[in-house]
């Protein structure tokens, strides 16, 4: 039996066409079918950063191997159908390995039986486990189809391709499924964060692409995650009703690092877009203007974390902000935590349910400090080492006010890293009933001169600035 190379990582990439694997590197189904799900890569027991770097090794090995010995045979009748590989069981139509030239299907690892309208298909897959059926393990809608899986020649292509560089244009990005209506891609899933990050007053909408040939998050952090190569996130701002910019998050390759950062700027009647690498201003009628984030100088990795290596950064390991266990813990509309965990894309789904602590008012002021500060003020190992810790990120495991990372790191803690320019200065992160000293709401509610956040903002957000302030003044005093 002919093995083809299946399962080059997480990119999505066709191997060469004649590299093929031994058959031993493959467990088989029941139906003698090969599928990627099962290729022996013992990757799991690698460290998680190192687990690409380890595939790619094997692969390279089992390919060499093969093209060594380019015809791997097995003597497996079994798999082989009614004794040559009959219609009525693993093979073919009745030639012995199948119909061309696979151990069934008219190309590859289908047939006529094992390979129809089950688990096999007109090529690798089928009506329902991949191939040119219209839905399962492969492909679109959801995993079947024509492009993914168990595809149209045995091999996983993404809906939108990896790249390194960011394209031109919105339009070049795999964004549109229409270009010239600006229809959104299908396989773009909408979703809302519970938390939502100040943008000067800008109507924001989002976007998360799963790949379609890998698109389980790693969940084995559940405050971590790991996205899959190949994750895309979009993000879209409409300022006093006006389409200005759409912004790209990319993971193209297995380290943190490797992700690609874009902002797409659309001209005065928002039908025209071009990336736009230095930023600019956006000009209001009732002021202050509206900053478009200037990505040559780090703008966005200052926030979401470097796209080098070994670079001095804020922001989460897996650079995608908004998409977490926390934030899409609701019932809103989109793409949920709910909707992850009930189609599989989790890899360790939670156990259990969990909740923001705290009382409403409680719960708004903590919101507000995790998408707002604590994408920067957080504890992983990105984050700015300050001389006291500082996590004002929520968790999943926070069961109290007490055990949250504002209250621990900022509740009647006095600050070390900042001076305060103001007549009163405050004195501590958080002083519990006074907000004249609270340093977080004299930075919240200044610009530009020592503004949280601080970039690419220049109205304060007086709703948050109050709820903040409201959270502090039921709050006890040091001592």
């Amino acid at each position: 039996m002919l093995i083809q190379c299946i399962g080059l990582g997480k990119s999505g990439r066709k191997p060469a066409p004649e590299c093929v694997i031994p058959a031993d590197y493959l467990s088989f189904s029941t139906t003698g079918r090969a599928r990627a799900s099962e290729i022996n890569w013992p990757h799991r027991k690698f460290p998680r950063d190192t687990r690409g770097v380890a595939r790619r090794i094997l692969l390279f090995v089992a390919c060499t191997a093969a093209l060594l010995q380019p015809t791997c045979s097995r003597s497996d009748d079994a798999n082989r159908g009614t004794s040559s590989g009959g219609g009525s069981s693993a093979g073919g139509n009745g030639d012995g390995d199948g119909d061309v030239d696979g151990d069934g299907g008219e190309i590859s690892l289908g047939g006529a039986e094992s390979g129809g309208g089950s688990s096999g298909g007109t090529e690798t897959g089928g009506a329902e486990t991949g191939g040119t059926g219209a839905d399962g393990a492969g492909g679109r809608p959801e995993l079947g189809g024509e492009s993914s899986m168990g595809g149209q020649d045995g091999f996983c292509e993404n809906a939108i391709p990896v790249v390194s560089t960011a394209p031109s244009t919105l339009e070049e990005t795999g964004f549109y499924s229409d270009n010239g209506a600006k229809v959104v891609a299908s396989e773009l899933r909408e979703f809302a964060p519970r938390y939502m990050l100040w943008s000067d007053g800008a109507v924001k909408t989002r976007w998360l692409y799963l790949p379609e040939c890998d698109p389980i998050i790693d969940t084995s952090e559940m405050d971590s995650w790991e996205f899959p190569v190949g994750t895309y996130a979009f993000k879209q701002f409409e300022v006093d009703g006006k389409l200005v910019e759409t912004r790209m998050v990319h993971k193209y390759g297995v380290a943190d690092e490797e992700v690609l950062y874009a902002t797409y700027v659309f001209d005065e009647e928002s039908l025209v877009s071009h990336l736009d690498g230095n930023g600019h201003t956006v000009e209001r009628a009732n002021g202050p203007d509206y900053t478009v984030p200037n990505v040559a100088a780090g703008h966005c990795a200052r926030c979401h974390g470097s796209s080098e290596a070994n670079a001095a950064a804020t922001g989460l390991p897996s650079r995608f902000l908004g998409p977490s266990a926390v934030d899409l813990n609701h019932d809103g509309p989109g793409l949920t935590l709910a909707g992850l965990i009930n189609e599989g894309l989790l890899s360790n789904p939670p156990v259990g349910s969990f909740s923001t602590p705290g009382e409403a008012t409680q719960e708004t002021a903590l919101g507000y400090l995790h998408a707002n500060c604590g994408y920067c003020h957080n504890d992983t190992p990105i984050s700015q080492p300050l001389e006291t810790p500082y996590a004002l990120r929520l968790k999943t495991t926070d069961t109290t006010l007490q055990e949250t990372g504002v209250f621990m790191t900022a509740v009647n803690v006095p600050v070390s890293n900042y001076t305060s320019l103001e007549t009163e200065p405050c004195t501590h992160r958080i002083y519990g009933g006074d907000v004249a000293v609270s340093c977080i709401h004299e930075r919240m509610g200044l610009r530009p001169v020592n503004q949280m956040p601080p970039l690419d903002t220049a109205r304060v957000d007086q709703d948050g600035l109050d709820a903040v302030a409201e959270f502090i003044q039921a709050l006890d005093p040091p001592g």
